[in-house]
């Protein structure tokens, strides 16, 4: 909506304030060279924006998007491209493994390693660019659903729109390409190494050994993965936790180096019991079980990264959510919280409650966006920003209403624009400390250079950013109070001055009375965004580890016709045969599980030693996202593994087992 100059500022609430100029450059003249003569003409007192970056100003929801997709993107893209080498390592590996007797073949005909690498590195070639176009076309599809399911919770505006240039596809399809060849690679060097004799004479039975050079690399990222669990113990609050979510990662991929191993191991203890059980379908399952160890762990790992990163990912959301909570319910020593129930409060209502009879202390608390720039350790060059959650309070009597539990400094210092109170977190990634100088931008893209009077711990409760009041208001482009903080004097009721103010300021509009309790909910809203953000995220990560996953298990089941008509003909009938496999397919899903369990509890321990600073080892956990990926994978496995089975045993035994590898 438009409006004249005047009806503008009289409807803003501020009349004597200007949010942005509209300048138009006389004809003959360029604009940048304008700005650039405005900013030094006018100082600090104003920031110039030309070209697209005007949009930041006028849109300041689609600004901050913007930067939320670009933090989610850089974030997420890493852990993206990992599994994706994993997976499509996986998937290359089961099919050159199946492929090991054609190779000797051509081995034993003249054909060198280096033809033979050629060969498969020209095959990954093919398929990987013949997959990887149309499927960063059909991407863009995703894309369209990403977007409506970030509107739906709130990341973004629904005015927001989409960018759908050509350079995401090139990068996809690069990507994809060079991560099938080095995945390939690997796969390939263990078949061209081999001796064509001994691979023409070799019985289909793998063996775990492992060549001393992934040994010990397994045994390096195992032992750093523990470490950097370990980190939150000696670096509390947001660095730490970071530090052990991320570890599950690195113990996924020990765990995929020394898999084989690592299923021997587990199935010398499974082998007995099953062969105990009694009966031929028993006893076949514990034996193939035991004497391809390769192919369990090939059909392991992969369910193992998508339950591990699933869930650590996700966990770590709900002890975030937690922590805030418990911070916001401990920080507030208020009496009674007056909240907003639209868009937020009058700025006067705090001094309005503050002096109303029995009252002691009324503190209005206000939130806004913060972003603060630092440069990078070691190279002074290159500059990095990162956003914040920033509130806006008055230091007097701030302790009869509010506690952020300040570890340096002291609060009563934030007094004008030259001050600014950080979180651990906060001058943790800033690379900052007390008394030094941050540069810091509001909402509105005003640029302060503050000095840090005090940090705090409870900034997951609080925000991270703390400045005075007045200052945040004047930056908003809707200065209103988000909450008052009511402290009752001594000898007064919280209940009966509750109920006074309930009765006096009935008629403010959107003014709601409750408990502490709302303080702690209200700081759940940034938390609960990201996590749902994550949430969206992974959901479409393991969408993608299930199809190849399920692709993987279908190979490996379809690859055993031989074995299955070969049984057949020596009397064993359908039914036993599918009994095998439902016992393999238990055991397989069950080793998953299982491995995924230990792998998800000491990255979650490190989570929750980080956040509560040692108060406790309990882990949190997410039940429903648990139970639900829990159940996606038994589901996946058993479908993967038993569908293929049935459909390979209508063949008939006779004509199965002449079949070609």
């Amino acid at each position: 909506m438009l409006f004249t100059d005047n009806v503008a500022r009289q409807l803003s609430g501020r009349p004597g304030h200007l949010y942005a100029v509209g300048v138009l450059a006389a004809p003959g003249v360029d604009q940048n060279d304008l700005a650039d003569s405005i900013e030094q003409r006018l100082g600090d007192a104003v920031t110039t924006a030309t070209g697209d970056d005007r949009g930041k100003l006028e849109f300041q929801d689609s600004s901050a998007a913007s930067g939320l997709l670009m933090a989610v993107a850089g974030s997420f893209g890493g852990i993206a491209a990992i599994v994706a080498m994993f997976v499509v390592a996986g998937t290359l590996g089961l099919s050159i493994q199946q492929r090991r007797r054609k190779f000797a073949l051509l081995r034993a005909v003249a054909a060198t390693p280096r033809q033979v690498h050629r060969l498969i590195g020209a095959e990954i070639l093919i398929v990987s660019l013949a997959a990887s176009v149309p499927g960063a076309v059909l991407g863009y599809g995703l894309v369209w659903l990403l977007r409506a399911a970030f509107v739906r919770i709130g990341v973004i505006p629904a005015d927001y729109g989409l960018s759908l240039l050509p350079v995401p596809i090139l990068a996809a399809v690069l990507l994809s390409v060079l991560t099938a060849a080095v995945a390939g690679w690997m796969s390939a060097r263990r078949a061209v190494k081999i001796r064509p004799v001994e691979a023409l004479g070799e019985s289909s039975v793998e063996t775990p050994e492992l060549g001393p050079v992934r040994t010990l690399i397994g045994l390096l990222l195992l032992a750093g993965g523990l470490v950097m669990c370990a980190v939150p113990v000696f670096v509390a609050g947001e660095v730490g936790t970071i530090v052990a979510a991320s570890s599950s990662l690195i113990l996924v991929i020990a765990v995929a180096l020394l898999g084989p191993r690592i299923v021997q191991a587990a199935l010398t203890l499974v082998g007995p019991v099953l062969r105990r059980s009694g009966g031929a379908s028993s006893y076949l399952a514990a034996a193939n079980l035991t004497q391809n160890s390769r192919r369990v762990a090939s059909a392991v790992v992969p369910l193992v990264l998508a339950i591990t990163i699933m869930i650590v990912q996700v966990s770590v959301g709900a002890a975030q959510v937690k922590e805030a909570s418990r911070q916001a319910e401990k920080g507030v020593v208020a009496d009674l919280v007056v909240a907003g129930a639209g868009a937020g409060l009058s700025t006067d209502l705090a001094d309005r409650i503050g002096d109303t009879a029995g009252v002691r202390t009324a503190t209005a608390v206000t939130r806004g966006p913060a972003t603060i720039k630092y440069t990078d350790l070691g190279d002074s060059s290159a500059q990095s920003v990162v956003g914040f959650a920033a509130q806006g309070v008055v230091a007097t009597d701030l302790a009869d209403t509010l506690d952020l539990d300040v570890r340096e400094g002291d609060l009563g210092g934030l007094t004008g624009e030259g001050t600014v109170a950080l979180s651990e977190s906060a001058a943790q990634q800033s690379r900052t400390g007390l008394g030094r100088q941050v540069e810091l931008f509001l909402g509105d893209g005003t640029r302060l250079t503050p000095v840090v009077v005090a940090i705090y711990h409870n900034g997951m409760g609080f925000g991270d950013v703390t400045l005075p009041r007045d200052v945040l208001l004047d930056h908003l482009s809707t200065p209103l109070d988000d909450s008052v903080l009511v402290r009752a004097e001594p000898e007064v009721d919280a209940g009966a001055l509750a109920a006074t103010l309930t009765k006096q300021f009935a008629g403010d509009l959107g003014v709601v009375f409750a408990d502490r309790t709302t303080m702690a909910e209200a700081q759940q809203t940034g938390l609960d965004l990201n996590r749902w953000t994550n949430l969206i995220l992974l959901a479409a990560l393991f969408g993608y580890v299930a199809i190849n996953v399920a692709n993987s298990l279908v190979m490996s089941t379809t690859a055993r016709r031989r074995e299955f008509a070969l049984l057949r003909l020596v009397g064993i009938g359908r039914r036993q045969v599918r009994r095998m496999m439902l016992f393999e397919s238990v055991v397989v899903i069950g080793l998953a599980l299982v491995l995924s369990a230990l792998l998800c509890l000491p990255p979650m321990v490190g989570v929750a030693v980080g956040l509560s600073e040692g108060a406790t080892l309990v882990p949190t956990f997410s039940p429903v996202t648990t139970a639900l990926t829990a159940g996606g994978v038994v589901v996946l496995g058993l479908l993967s593994i038993m569908l293929p089975t049935r459909r390979v045993l209508r063949h008939r035994p006779v004509d199965a087992i002449g079949l070609r590898e």
